[in-house]
């Protein structure tokens, strides 16, 4: 699990789902990424859906699993630490300098009266 910039994402929800009901998975497995970005599942061939999630991003991607010991790299735009999810740094930027230049203005219009 690598972010959008190729960073492991540590402490991410893992889901894999199959696609079709199978005797050695009969459900929806889980786990979570290590420091590396990494988890590790021991999975019959088949199709999954995988679910990622973490800090309010969640992805979802379809897997084929066709042999042991296949690795997938799954990437998860997640926020940086503080930010609000689904407002990109500029915006709140612009929001903070137009509060400042608003507050800057009504000062001005009080001391010209």
């Amino acid at each position: 699990m690598v972010d959008a910039s190729g960073n492991p994402v540590q402490g991410a929800t893992v889901t894999l789902t199959p696609t079709a009901s199978t005797p050695c998975i009969p459900g929806p497995v889980q786990g979570v990424t290590n420091s590396q970005g990494l988890v590790t599942f021991t999975l019959p061939p088949g199709t999954y859906t995988v679910t990622i999630s973490k800090g309010g991003a969640t992805t979802t991607q379809t897997i084929t699993v066709t042999s042991n010991g296949q690795m997938f790299t799954i990437t998860l735009n997640v926020s940086p630490t503080g930010m609000i999810p689904g407002f990109p740094l500029e915006s709140i930027i612009a929001g903070i300098l137009l509060g400042v230049a608003t507050i800057a203005l009504l000062r001005r219009r009080r001391h010209v009266r």
